[in-house]
Parts: structure tokens; C-alpha cells; sequence
């Protein structure tokens, strides 16, 4: 805990509009974009206490804070995590609450910004847009100022009534109890029903490490066709920045406090009004507000312009962005994804399910894994499909990034066998995989054994329903047998194989 002025503590904001910015910021910039800055390891991060061109102040109380350089900031190291930017250390804009120091988002690494569009698709198709950051929080006794947040300026030369606003859609702060709280809009079809609010989610800071955390920000994107107005949602993920942590899993901060999809026969994908606290989904803020007719300007709301933090207190890491897309019903209908399919067969909304899940958090297009079912002859003469299906497959079950160029399978690293007959194995997954992770979702580890080689390949699978798990993310198997079982084989089975 800082003094006490340090009450606002990072906000994540993220705004649409073009920026007006101040002559610091439009030099040569860097921005965060998804070209290069597309995962953790190639993240964007700060080097210098000095945030140059591409950072700017947001929501200036005055003319004199806005054109304030931002320099004189402290780099602190964190060990393995590296060094994060304080924004309350040795701060040039003070403590003032209302202001936040703003990232821009762009296509380009350098040169002029770009903003990065959620677009969908094309006809009948989904976008996701993740971003992520990792960074440090303080608890706050008072929340931001909602109204701030939702009319956040450019610049403080372009206020008016007919703003071009960076409104937020997402808005994250910790509050005093040490409880993760959001911005949420309450909205119904008529202006009548839209209210906006801080929520209280039931995840407090300590459950992630109460340090570095990872936040996932999902937007998913739906477009009918070029005549019908994209729809938009979000939500939100937290996980311990170490993965060896406690709270390394990442945790869905919105799970029940949102609404639902739904899927209308004539306008696709939409949102169930009148399911709030029954779905996952936020509506942006932005959105809802333009709507119903505010004077945001609404030709800006589809694409990321910002990333925000308050300037008062908090800390920021890195950030990076990836995006992909999940197959709509009428794709499911036309397409056939594999193994993938099965999944999809089982759930009622392609939105939410393991396969959309995994692909949303590591940015796969899983229609690089469909094929038209009156064409599977056409995709072998014309070389087959845009992605590896078993890799992607595979992936999928180990809960991994398929991008990553490693051999996917287990590894038995110890064996141990005792003088009652019993084994004690360890395994671990290829590495970007955390077998605790893979087991509670689409993996299912099973153990083969057989009293001699040849019969090994044609013995039943033992399903190991609760195996131990390590730190590092590896798992301890204890297997016992009335007789002697010297060969073994461990796998990882698919759980709609293997759940009874």
C-alpha cells in the first residue's frame, strides 16, 4: 500500500477515437502493435524511465498537464518478470486521479498511427481481439470516477459536446478489500435501461499473487453482413504473471456477472437482454452509449486506439496483442472441423466452449482447420488445409499455443518403483504446456501397461482421474498392479473420449 493520495491505481482503458496528441508523442513513435508485439516474448515493454513518443497524457485537467514530457519515471526490476514502469514513483504529473498515461495501439511499429480495427471477418463471422498486459495494482478506497471514464478526451483542446471521445470499454481497478471490479453497462434495447457501473467481481487480487498479473482482455466481434451493425462483448482474464505461482491459472474476472449470447435466426449472434449475471459477456460501454444515441462519435468504435493506466500509482510490465476467430453456425453446418468437431457437436453456441476458449486465449483462426463438406476432394489436390489438423489437434489437448515449434507429446522424466508392486511416475508436458492446466479442461492423462512389449499396444487405457500436480506444472502419477507391469505408455487422451 502507497500513501494515502495513491488511492487510483492502474485502470486499463481502452478507447477508440483518433488521438489528437501533444508534439512529444507524434515524433517517430513506437506503438503496441500486433505485428511484432504478438506474444509474451516479443511483448512491449519500456526501456527507460523517459516514455517518448508514443505515450501521452490522457483526460488533462488543463493544457499545462497535457503537454507535460514524460520523463523522470523509475524502472524497477522484479526479478525473472523484469522491471516494470511506476507510475507513483518520482511521477511528473503528481497525483492527480483523473489522469491517465496512455499507450497507443497501431498496425504499425513505427511512424504513423494506425489503430487496429475489430472488424469481423466478412459475412457471417467472428473476430476475436486480445489484449494483453501485465502490470501491478493497488488497492483503492475510492473507485475511478465513472464519468471520467466514460468521457475520456483526446486531448484537453478537444473537449466539447460533440466529443471525440477515447471512452473506455473496459475499466479495471482492486479495490480497498483487495476485490478486481469492472466497468459495466447495464443495457436493454431502449436508452431507458442503459446504466453504467463499477462491479464488484468475486476475485480478489491475492488469488493471482497479489504482485505481477497477467490481464486478458477478449473482445469478440460478430458480423451478419456489411448491412447489419457488428455486435460486439468482452471479457476478462487474470492470472499470476508467474506461471510456477500460486493463481497461475488464469480466472475469468466477468464469469456470471454478464449476459449471454444468443442466436437469432435473422440477425445472427446477439445479446440476450434479459440474462445479465447468467453469461460471461460485458457490453463496451462505448458501444451501448452510441446506440442509444449519445454524442460519441460512433465511426470510431471498431478500433483499438489505446491502452491506459492511471498516472497516481501501479505498474506496468508489457503488453501484446494477438487476434483469431471462431466458426459461426452456419459455418459448423457447411464445414467440417475434424476432431474438432466433436467438441463443437456437444455445445449448444460455438461462443462458448473449450475449442473457442482455447482458441481465443492463443489467437488461432479455426477456420484454418474447417473444410467444406462437399469439398474434401478439392482440399487434397489443392494441398490440403491452411493449418496441421493433428498439430492443432494436439494443441488443443496439451492447451498449448500450436504456433510454438516443439515436439508435442509427453515425457516421462522419473520412475520409481516400490516393494509393493507400486510405480510412481512423473511426466511433463512439451514445453508451453502446463499438464495441470490441459488435464482440467480438454486432456485427459491415461496410462497403458502390459506384462510384455507386444502386448502393450493392444491394452485398455487407464484414465487417471486425479493425478498430482507439480509447481513447475508437471504431474506425479502413483500407479499400483497385482502382478508386474514393467512396459507402459502415457498419454494424453481426448475428454470426450475418455468421461464417462
Amino acid at each position: 500500500m502507497r500513501t494515502p493520495h495513491t488511492w487510483l491505481l492502474t485502470v486499463l482503458a481502452l478507447g477508440f477515437a483518433w488521438c489528437t496528441l501533444p508534439a512529444h508523442a507524434q515524433q517517430t513513435a513506437t506503438w503496441l502493435n500486433p505485428i511484432t508485439n504478438n506474444s509474451e516474448t516479443s511483448a512491449y515493454s519500456v526501456t527507460g524511465g523517459t516514455l517518448g513518443a508514443g505515450w501521452s497524457v490522457l483526460n488533462a485537467p488543463d493544457q499545462e498537464t497535457q503537454d507535460t514530457p514524460l520523463s523522470g519515471y523509475t524502472l524497477t526490476p522484479d526479478g525473472t518478470l523484469g522491471s516494470y514502469l511506476d507510475f507513483q514513483a518520482a511521477n511528473p504529473l503528481g497525483s492527480q486521479e483523473s489522469v491517465y498515461l496512455a499507450l497507443g495501439i497501431s498496425q504499425n511499429a513505427t511512424g504513423t498511427q494506425d489503430s487496429v480495427e475489430m472488424f469481423g471477418l466478412g459475412s457471417a463471422a467472428f473476430k476475436t481481439d486480445n489484449i494483453f498486459v501485465k502490470a501491478r495494482f493497488e488497492r483503492s478506497a475510492t473507485a475511478p470516477d465513472m464519468d471520467s471514464l466514460q468521457e475520456m478526451y483526446a486531448s484537453y483542446s478537444d473537449r466539447g459536446t460533440e466529443f471525440t471521445a477515447v471512452a473506455p470499454k473496459v475499466g479495471i481497478y482492486v479495490d480497498i478489500d483487495g476485490k478486481f471490479c469492472l466497468s459495466r453497462v447495464q443495457a436493454t434495447e431502449t436508452a431507458e435501461g442503459l446504466m453504467t457501473e463499477w462491479c464488484k467481481t468475486n476475485v480478489s487480487y491475492d488469488d493471482v499473487g497479489a504482485g505481477a498479473v497477467v490481464v486478458r482482455i477478449e473482445f469478440r466481434t460478430f458480423s451478419l453482413n456489411p448491412d447489419v451493425s457488428n455486435v460486439r462483448a468482452f471479457r476478462v482474464f487474470v492470472r499470476n504473471a508467474d506461471p510456477n505461482g500460486e493463481g497461475a491459472d488464469e480466472v475469468c474476472l466477468t464469469t456470471d456477472l454478464g449476459y449471454r449470447w444468443t442466436d437469432d435466426p435473422t440477425q445472427g449472434y446477439r445479446f440476450d437482454f434479459s440474462s445479465l449475471g447468467q453469461g460471461d459477456w460485458f457490453y463496451a460501454v462505448d458501444n451501448a452509449a452510441a446506440a442509444l444515441g449519445s454524442s460519441i462519435n460512433a465511426d470510431t468504435l471498431d478500433t483499438l486506439t489505446q491502452l491506459a493506466f492511471s498516472a497516481s500509482g501501479g505498474g506496468f510490465y508489457s503488453a501484446w496483442m494477438d487476434d483469431g476467430s471462431v466458426p459461426t453456425t452456419e459455418a459448423l453446418a457447411t464445414h467440417t472441423f475434424g476432431r474438432f468437431s466433436d467438441y463443437y457437436a456437444k455445445g449448444d453456441n460455438p461462443m462458448d466452449g473449450l475449442v473457442s476458449d482455447w482458441a481465443s486465449r492463443y489467437g488461432v483462426d479455426m477456420m484454418d482447420y474447417a473444410t467444406e463438406k462437399q469439398a474434401l476432394r478439392a482440399m487434397v489436390a489443392n494441398g490440403g488445409m491452411k493449418a496441421d489438423p493433428e498439430q492443432g489437434f494436439n494443441a488443443f489437448l496439451l492447451d498449448m499455443d500450436p504456433k510454438l515449434d516443439v515436439v508435442q507429446r509427453l515425457t516421462v522424466t522419473g520412475i520409481v518403483p516400490e516393494e509393493d508392486g507400486t510405480v510412481t511416475l512423473t511426466v511433463r508436458g512439451p514445453e508451453g504446456c502446463n499438464l495441470r492446466n490441459a488435464h482440467s479442461r480438454a486432456g485427459r492423462i491415461c496410462v497403458t501397461r502390459a506384462e510384455t512389449l507386444d502386448a502393450l499396444s493392444g491394452a485398455d487405457k487407464e484414465l487417471i482421474s486425479t493425478p498430482d500436480f507439480n509447481s513447475d506444472g508437471s504431474a506425479t502419477l502413483v500407479l499400483k498392479s497385482e502382478k508386474p507391469m514393467p512396459f507402459m505408455k502415457v498419454t494424453l487422451e481426448a475428454s470426450i473420449d475418455v468421461d464417462q
